[in-house]
């Protein structure tokens, strides 16, 4: 148990070997890696499928329909929270060149270079296809030959621990080039509160002075997955829930079988990190605005990885919950 250690240095070497052993893959636990992690990405599903049904009511009926005490805070926070997403995105998107990334799509694996990406042969979802010559811009749409509509991403699966595999989304073709593009608008209209190109730089001088300053480092399970369809709809502004929505990939093939996302985007998707960066950012501030309004100086994230005053700690969670 963590909280019985009272030796920082005795806490650090068991807190080490610990995740050595959790970290090698070598090992055999015993366990299905990938049945742990088909069994935890289902489990987040029907979180997500709750909490969508929640805060869709909410959003419909307001808080006087729910019998649930909490939503009163929740109203509180996302009131607050909605402002500050507002202004760091603005009310209208403003995006620069779309773009792709290093990784895979629906259409380049393996070997994967830049020239092979900008194929004669594109996959695109049935919500962007009335939009993929713009994404695509004249030049590229000029060379393509065919256009699939396909069903949207794929869920495949790397390496965690010891324990169980991560699942990855391999996203549409088309739909990664924009999801990046737009994630990368994102950073840049976040990067006067918090810059995500330098890293955790940030977040590591807080959490090296979190006891001298009374401040909670809190990390979440499965976080990027747990940020649901409708949270989009609660929290940003109008124009960047639509284009947000159109881009992303709203069903899946797991196993070959077609699966409704609850979940808005999953990592894989090229905007994920900006946008639950924010939104975890933009809640931890109003959190911490409610309960603690001088120390909001001291909120920061890193996708989800959030630092802010231990008074603060509870409603955020709470909240988040």
């Amino acid at each position: 148990e963590y909280k019985s250690y009272t030796d920082p240095a005795l806490f650090y070497r068991d807190y080490q070997a610990a995740n050595l052993i959790k970290k090698a893959e070598f090992l055999d636990a015993g366990i299905d890696r990938r049945l742990a992690a088909v069994t935890q990405f289902l489990k987040v599903e029907e979180d997500c499928r709750l909490a969508n049904a929640r805060i869709f009511d909410f959003m419909r009926y307001g808080s006087h329909s729910v019998t649930d005490g909490r939503f009163e805070s929740v109203n509180r926070v996302t009131t607050v929270a909605r402002d500050l997403i507002r202004r760091i995105l603005g009310d209208k998107p403003e995006v620069g060149a779309f773009r792709f990334g290093p990784g895979s799509t629906s259409l380049v694996s393996g070997v994967v270079t830049l020239p092979k990406k900008y194929a004669h042969e594109v996959h695109v979802t049935s919500e962007l296809y009335s939009y993929w010559r713009d994404v695509c811009g004249p030049v590229w749409a000029s060379t393509v030959k065919n256009v699939d509509i396909i069903t949207g991403s794929t869920v495949s699966f790397v390496p965690k621990n010891a324990k169980t595999d991560r699942t990855i989304c391999i996203e549409p073709h088309v739909n990664i080039y924009a999801q990046l593009g737009i994630g990368a608008s994102m950073r840049q209209a976040f990067k006067p509160w918090i810059d995500l190109t330098v890293g955790q730089e940030r977040n590591r001088h807080l959490a090296s002075v979190a006891g001298e300053l009374g401040l909670a480092t809190i990390d979440f399970e499965s976080a990027s997955d747990s940020v649901c369809r409708a949270l989009i709809w609660l929290l940003l502004p109008e124009r960047w829930a639509i284009l947000l929505d159109r881009v992303r990939s709203h069903r899946c093939l797991l196993d070959e079988a077609e699966l409704r996302l609850e979940k808005h985007s999953s990592m894989g998707n090229g905007y994920t990190f900006e946008l639950e960066s924010i939104i975890f950012y933009s809640l931890a501030v109003a959190a911490t605005l409610l309960t603690s309004s001088g120390r909001s100086l001291y909120v920061s994230a890193y996708g989800d990885d959030v630092i802010l005053p231990q008074e603060s700690a509870d409603l955020f969670m709470e909240v988040s919950e």
